[in-house]
């Protein structure tokens, strides 16, 4: 049984697996995708949760909530490719059923790409997923940033990038790292947190 309310809520095998949830709450297995706001859950009434240590180190900075993280022997946690620290999660059954949360199959600076797996059920976000949302090669966007800000920067100017503090913003920084850049203070925290993670990120 598969049920929307708070999160996803999916029954097999007499367990309830929750996928971003709201609440996290008692007698529920609960799995959070990734550390975006609108995925992480506003109130704990228990502290353990299936998630990555990135994620958990994120929901103490934006939650304000130390976490467990728990493991389960029926959940299989697979890179996500949305932002550093990002998974789906596969849970085994008599139904096989794979949850995505965000996904991206494109390699980035810092995070690998999702790929396919065999499930029978598959529940995806697909925020971009009609046919009409065809976007630019990214290496062809990002040659032109490139040489757009040169171009600024040959003339004593300077700009300002506008992204997401958590993801689009490490992705430019990786991408634009040989460049002098300087981060909203947000943004350099967060890069704090992942470089304790290994990444490879501007601290400043």
């Amino acid at each position: 049984m598969i049920q929307l309310g708070n999160g996803i809520l999916v029954e097999i095998d007499g367990c309830n697996f929750r996928f971003d949830p709201k609440r996290v709450v008692p007698g529920d297995i609960s799995m959070i995708s990734h550390a975006h706001t609108d995925h992480l859950p506003t109130s704990f009434k228990q502290s353990s949760v299936i998630c990555s240590p990135i994620t958990r180190d994120f929901i103490k900075v934006r939650r304000k909530k130390q976490v467990e993280i728990l493991s389960h022997s029926a959940v299989d946690l697979m890179d996500a490719g949305h932002i550093a620290g990002s998974n789906m999660f596969l849970v085994k059954g008599n139904t096989d059923i794979l949850y995505t949360g965000d996904f991206c199959t494109r390699r980035k600076h810092n995070t690998n790409g999702a790929k396919p797996h065999k499930c029978d059920i598959l529940i995806t976000e697909a925020t971009y997923g009609k046919p009409h949302y065809v976007f630019p090669d990214y290496e062809e966007i990002m040659s032109i940033v490139r040489d757009w800000l040169a171009d600024t920067i040959r003339r004593g100017g300077s700009a300002v990038l506008f992204a997401y503090p958590l993801g689009k913003s490490q992705e430019l920084g990786a991408a634009l790292k040989d460049m002098p850049i300087v981060f909203h203070k947000k943004i350099a925290e967060n890069n704090l947190i992942l470089r304790k993670h290994g990444y490879d990120i501007p601290a400043q």
